[in-house]
C-alpha cells in the first residue's frame, strides 16, 4: 500500500484553500518544505506571474508561479491545487554590465 506522507503544518493548505498533487507532495519532501512554507509563499508571496501557457497541463488550466524567499510554488488557479514545489532560483543582471559581448 502507497500512504501519502503527511507534511509538517499541512492542516495550514486547508487554510489557504490549496491542496497538494501527489508530484508537490513529493518535492516538497524532497526539499523539506512544510505546509506552512508553501500556504505562505502563496498567500504572502513576494512576486507571482502567470505560468507560460506551454505548461498548461493537458487540462488546460490556469497555473500560476508564486516566489517567497528560497521557494517557488506552482498553483492551477482553476482549482487550487500546488502542482509542484520548486526551489526558487534568481539571476543576478547588473545595468551597463554586458558579459555576453563578443569581443
Amino acid at each position: 500500500m502507497n500512504r501519502l506522507r503527511m507534511l509538517p503544518d499541512e492542516g495550514e493548505l486547508s487554510a489557504a484553500r490549496l491542496r497538494l498533487s501527489r508530484h508537490a507532495r513529493d518535492r516538497a519532501h524532497e526539499l523539506g518544505a512544510t505546509g506552512r512554507d508553501i500556504a505562505l509563499c502563496v498567500t504572502r508571496s513576494e512576486q507571482s506571474y502567470p505560468q507560460h501557457p506551454r505548461y498548461a497541463g493537458a487540462e488546460g488550466g490556469s497555473r500560476r508561479v508564486y516566489q517567497r524567499d528560497g521557494l517557488a510554488v506552482v498553483v492551477d488557479e482553476s482549482n487550487r491545487v500546488v502542482v509542484t514545489v520548486l526551489l526558487r532560483r534568481q539571476q543576478q543582471w547588473v545595468h551597463g554590465v554586458d558579459r555576453y559581448a563578443c569581443t
